[in-house]
């Protein structure tokens, strides 16, 4: 039984037809995330936080770099609180590293070199 029956998670899950540990993921911090900005591109989840903008500087980065957000895959988180994350078909998607630099993955996480990627996708 899940937790919160008939609640707006309940049928964002239902719908985007989750597995296992991105329910559990999911569930385990209800107000963690925005519910309604909750996708799903092949088998990895964006799962936009909840962030409480305070003052303009807040507001207009969260505009212009989009909302921060964390990416769960299959079986274990790929992107941590995270703005600029661009998901492409088939789970693959676009994020940054430590140093600020972008970096292109699969949908397990693995690294992928920019000519790979162009290659897979286009």
């Amino acid at each position: 039984m899940k937790p919160y029956k008939n609640s707006a998670m309940d049928k964002a899950i239902d719908k985007l037809n989750l597995n296992t540990y991105q329910q559990h993921v999911l569930f385990g911090n209800p107000e963690k995330y925005d519910i309604t900005g909750i996708v799903k591109k092949g088998v990895v989840v964006f799962a936009p936080l909840n962030e409480q903008c305070r003052c303009l500087a807040e507001k207009l980065t969260r505009l212009f770099h989009g909302p921060k957000a964390d990416l769960i895959g299959e079986n274990k988180i790929l992107a941590t609180n995270q703005r600029g994350i661009k998901l492409y078909s088939a789970g693959f998607y676009r994020a940054k590293d430590e140093d600020g630099k972008h970096y292109y993955a699969d949908s397990n996480g693995s690294h992928v070199t920019h000519e790979e990627f162009r290659q897979i996708m286009f």
